[in-house]
């Protein structure tokens, strides 16, 4: 099924049709402020099994999650927030930045690829926020491609590729080339960069000197 949607004001009605299908385990294809993404329940282990499968992706390999605000981290994270993840999030999010955190024994293995680390993120789009919202769930987010391959901007590519192979996309049109989330691992000491993305080194590197010269 394809519903067309305006990010600009996404009916509700179509992110209805989307929650109700992630509620009942199905996967759907949405637009998120980057790239499309690929989404279920961060909860529901068929429907995270069937993205590994569909993208071809190794189960070694963790899936990013997305969440509505800090608030959802304590059903997702392992300890307390560290203050240089806090003073990140009031700074980039919601945004491109996407933070590696210690897992707590709720998330499923598959999720974090076995590490025991959760990679979340909360996007800068409103549609995506409100379908968290709905569901009151975290959602996998991880683009519409076969891994290792190109992400497709124009949405024609997507349905032809996609279309069959899950329940739902949300078309809101052809992307723009965009870059991914930047990717900052904050389980160890020095934070690590893993991907660079829509935020660059030099706007996260004074955050990161500020907290090694406070230790």
């Amino acid at each position: 099924m394809i519903i067309k949607v305006n990010l600009q004001a996404p009916d509700f009605s179509a992110i209805q049709k989307a929650g109700e299908v992630i509620k009942r385990g199905g996967i759907v294809i949405f637009p998120t402020d980057t790239v499309y993404g690929l989404g279920c329940s961060a909860f529901h282990i068929p429907s995270i099994k069937n993205i590994f499968r569909i993208k071809k992706r190794s189960i070694h390999k963790p899936l990013p999650v997305f969440i509505n605000g800090p608030d959802q981290l304590a059903g997702l994270i392992s300890g307390r927030i560290s203050s240089l993840a806090k003073e990140l999030i009031e700074v980039f999010w919601p945004g491109a930045l996407t933070l590696i955190l210690p897992a707590n024994d709720q998330v499923p293995d598959l999720v974090t690829g076995g590490s025991k680390r959760i990679g979340v993120r909360m996007p800068q789009c409103k549609l995506v926020l409100d379908l968290i919202s709905l569901t009151q769930l975290p959602l996998i987010g991880t683009s519409v491609n076969v891994s290792g391959k190109a992400m497709p901007n124009a949405m024609s590519r997507v349905i032809d590729k996609w279309e069959y192979k899950v329940d739902l996309i949300l078309n809101a049109g052809d992307k723009e080339k965009v870059c991914a989330s930047t990717v900052v691992d904050l389980t160890v000491c020095p934070p690590k960069i893993i991907r660079e993305g829509a935020i660059g080194t030099k706007r996260l590197y004074p955050y990161f000197k500020k907290i090694q010269r406070s230790n």
